[in-house]
């Protein structure tokens, strides 16, 4: 299964490995769906955006962090998430807003799906003369 997704993938691209997998019901969603749950996501975040921004964004700095990624994030909180261990939340702050607060771990799991992705995809086109 996983090689012809593979051979699907590098065929055909990203869009129609979509299809192919939901013609497998392996992937139930759309492209439609997907992108309406990103924004969701993305709607609940700025919930959280001005107190995230004030506890933690401006009191650590994290403007530098933007400077050196050379990127300025449109929601500050995903930021903030990206780099808040599960120790550093505080209750307190949870209960202000009265909302749970998210830590970097459901974003790394993402980011490592999204790296493992884009090695496969070099070591696979790096080595196809290596036969």
């Amino acid at each position: 299964m996983e090689s012809v997704t593979g051979a699907v993938t590098i065929s055909c691209g990203l869009n129609y490995t979509q299809s192919y997998l939901r013609s497998l019901n392996i992937l139930r969603c759309s492209q439609d769906m997907l992108r309406g749950e990103l924004n969701q996501l993305t709607e609940l975040q700025k919930l959280k955006e001005s107190t995230l921004v004030q506890h933690f964004y401006y009191k650590h700095d994290m403007v530098k962090v933007e400077s050196i990624l050379n990127y300025s994030f449109r929601c500050k909180s995903w930021l903030v998430q990206a780099l808040t261990h599960k120790s550093a939340i505080d209750l307190r702050i949870e209960k202000e807003v009265k909302m749970r607060l998210d830590d970097y771990e459901r974003l790394e799991f993402l980011g490592d799906q999204i790296l493992s992705y884009l090695v496969a995809r070099h070591f696979y086109l790096a080595t196809e003369q290596d036969k």
